[in-house]
């Protein structure tokens, strides 16, 4: 799959990269899915368990 980003996105992309040393643009994007997909799961997790 191609994803296309507007200037600003790459601009971000880019700054996050450079601020995690990073140099693969691809791999940057996947670690930031996976990061944001585990913190999610983790806050509904912790929801659920103040929720029993």
């Amino acid at each position: 799959m191609k994803i296309f980003l507007n200037e600003q996105a790459v601009l971000q992309l880019e700054e996050l990269m450079r601020r995690a040393g990073h140099t693969n643009h691809q791999h940057s994007l996947q670690v930031l899915l996976t990061t944001v997909t585990n913190n999610l799961r983790r806050a509904d997790a912790k929801k659920a368990a103040i929720n029993i």
